[in-house]
């Protein structure tokens, strides 16, 4: 199967929305910590991008390494960004989960079409 980049953009779109709306709905409804929810969601996200990809090989390792890069990302990017920008300091946790889901989808996405062309090539 051919890995198409616009299918995987809109997976990658989807599931940033998906993960801003949780991100909100559970800090601000539910008053309960995303992080469950988020890891669930962004581990989805990566398996779906590998199987729309073939990237068989990489279903293992990258799930759990790209979570953890995540939350480095997320966590880190949300203090940066609420030290510069304080009077959106409700919105950051959305904010920022939307903008690392992007930020982990290319980069799965990225990974997994190398593998896969490494893969042809042997």
């Amino acid at each position: 199967m051919k890995c198409i980049t616009l299918k995987v953009n809109i997976v990658i779109l989807c599931f940033a929305v998906a993960h801003a709306v949780a991100s909100f709905l559970f800090m601000h409804v539910f008053s309960i910590a995303d992080d469950f929810v988020l890891t669930t969601l962004t581990i989805f996200m990566i398996l779906t991008i590998i199987k729309m990809c073939d990237g068989v090989v990489l279903q293992v390792f990258l799930p759990l390494a790209l979570c953890i890069v995540g939350y480095f990302i997320g966590t880190k990017g949300a203090e940066m960004l609420e030290s510069a920008l304080p009077s959106l300091s409700e919105y950051i946790n959305s904010i920022m989960a939307f903008i690392t889901t992007v930020i982990l989808g290319w980069l799965t996405f990225l990974l997994v079409r190398r593998g896969v062309k490494n893969s042809v090539k042997s």
